[in-house]
């Protein structure tokens, strides 16, 4: 195994070790006794905090997602061996694992246990929020290096199996994201989302100001929706759109010259084909059920035809 360009347990790798205590010494040998419950309460007090705002409802420190970074640190807490002292407000972390001996098995444990009743994204989630409290311990000396960064690439955090690169909102996930849209300081950015969901106009984010992509970066992470891309929000719409008309006339609204494009926008899952289908049977009596399906079958097969291609043609 290497480490900078050097063997693990070797006489080179033992002076780089020494030059670390050389820099950081003082500071990793006093917190040699630093247990995960004081980290914790170290993050909550100074990073990890419920948001505040100034007149103009900009976020002075804290994280607006606090709820859910606080539900993350109390199931940290509950696995590296951390309890609750103190009532109400005052309750503060304390005990649990040293810091210093939170090792990339310990790691795959956690993510072992939490896989055990939770999804890859939300397990993912849980080790991202442990690996910046890590990464807190690292820039204040009280580690040299983040066990993280000594995993395997993908073996902790896999978000690659998360989603594919296309994503489609469900009604939740759309009705958390608006909610997330719906404070003062973001009001100018619903209207876009909106526009985007009903539309699938989507042009209006190019070029636009920090100030607009700042505030959708913010919206998709209170939302809990990370993975979700702006232009995520276009297929959404055209898939909604392919539910109750031909896929031709969906190319049309969307403005695409190519009906390659419009097939590509479309999700081609058979579950949101089914849920498309029952939907349109009811609000659309006029129109059989069995011609829906047709329609679906032709949407599938043409899915499968565009993903069958070489990839240079599904340009």
């Amino acid at each position: 195994m290497q480490k900078r360009g050097v063997q693990v347990g070797s006489a080179a790798e033992a002076q780089i070790f020494g030059a670390e205590v050389l820099v950081w010494g003082k500071a990793v040998i006093e917190a040699q006794g630093m247990t995960i419950g004081v980290l914790l309460e170290h993050c909550l007090k100074t990073r990890y905090y419920e948001p505040v705002y100034d007149g103009e409802g900009r976020k002075k420190g804290g994280v607006r997602s606090f709820k859910t970074v606080e539900s993350h640190i109390k199931t940290i807490a509950a696995f590296f061996r951390s309890v609750k002292q103190g009532e109400g407000k005052e309750a503060e972390y304390i005990g649990g694992m040293k810091v210093c001996e939170i090792n990339v098995a310990s790691l795959r444990a956690f993510r072992k246990e939490l896989l055990k009743d939770r999804e890859i994204p939300t397990a993912n989630r849980i080790l991202s929020t442990l690996r910046a409290i890590l990464n807190e311990a690292m820039v204040n000396d009280w580690i040299v290096v983040n066990p993280f960064a000594k995993a395997r690439k993908g073996e902790l955090i896999t978000t690659a199996d998360e989603r594919e690169r296309e994503t489609i909102l469900t009604p939740a996930e759309e009705q958390r994201l608006l909610e997330a849209c719906s404070i003062r300081s973001r009001r100018h950015l619903k209207a876009l989302v909106v526009a985007a969901l009903d539309t699938g106009d989507d042009e209006l984010v190019f070029g636009v100001s920090t100030n607009v992509k700042d505030s959708w970066e913010a919206a998709r992470k209170d939302a809990d929706l990370d993975h979700v891309r702006f232009h995520d929000l276009r297929h959404t719409a055209a898939t909604r759109l392919a539910r109750q008309m031909e896929l031709v006339f969906v190319g049309h609204v969307l403005g695409h010259s190519d009906p390659k494009t419009t097939r590509r926008c479309v999700n081609k899952t058979q579950n949101w084909l089914r849920r498309g289908v029952e939907d349109n049977a009811e609000a659309i009596p006029e129109m059989s059920a069995q011609k829906i399906f047709r329609a679906a079958d032709q949407i599938l097969r043409a899915g499968r035809t565009i993903n069958a291609q070489p990839e240079e043609y599904r340009n």
